[in-house]
């Protein structure tokens, strides 16, 4: 496996460059080589800025992927415990349809799992998974949206009086459809995270 050449190594080949093309031009007339010694300067300080300011570069670009990766690892467990909560809440949506069913009590268990899961999810650093993967901080971002609007929506109905109504009862099922697709595209995410995370290591 080659080494990668060190600052030291890369200034002496910049001036056997540098020289190699002095003697391929030939030796100045007159005997005066402090300009040709100028030039040869000038080219070896452009190739060493070159190269410290590519190295700095490669630094800078690793240190962002590892600390991005650092953050996708740190998701893993928000998404996986947003999975649980999401499916918690769609159970207890079911619960809150049987006719022997304390809905109020199912309604509130349903809400306070969505508000769980609600939180998980704006607990995952975004911005972070970005420089990581930006098409997962999107599909995130996107699941975050969907689940905001369902807690609006639960939280706004939280007086119900007519559980057995077909407007209701057609709203429970939206929001359990709603609820196990979150849930499902959550588990891909988590899958595809440690998939990138593998592929990255």
């Amino acid at each position: 496996m080659l080494m990668k050449p060190s600052g030291t190594e890369i200034v002496v080949i910049a001036l056997l460059l540098g020289f190699g093309v002095l003697l391929a031009h030939g030796w100045p007339d007159g005997g005066n080589i402090w300009p040709a010694l100028s030039a040869i300067s000038t080219f070896v300080a452009s190739l060493v800025a070159l190269y410290f300011g590519l190295r700095d570069q490669r630094r800078v670009s690793s240190e962002i992927r590892n600390r991005s990766i650092l953050e996708a690892s740190a998701a893993i467990p928000c998404v996986k415990q947003c999975i649980k909560r999401v499916e918690d809440a769609a159970r207890w949506l079911r619960v809150c349809g049987l006719p022997d069913a304390t809905q109020a009590i199912c309604y509130s268990a349903c809400s306070a799992s969505v508000s769980s899961a609600l939180a998980l999810m704006n607990a995952i650093e975004i911005r972070s998974l970005v420089h990581f993967d930006p098409s997962v901080a999107t599909r995130i971002a996107t699941l975050t949206g969907a689940l905001l609007a369902i807690n609006n929506d639960i939280e706004a109905n939280v007086g119900i009086k007519n559980w057995d109504t077909p407007v209701f009862e057609s709203r429970f099922n939206s929001w359990e459809s709603d609820l196990s697709a979150i849930s499902a595209e959550l588990r891909v995410i988590s899958q595809d995270i440690e998939r990138l995370i593998e592929r990255s290591s």
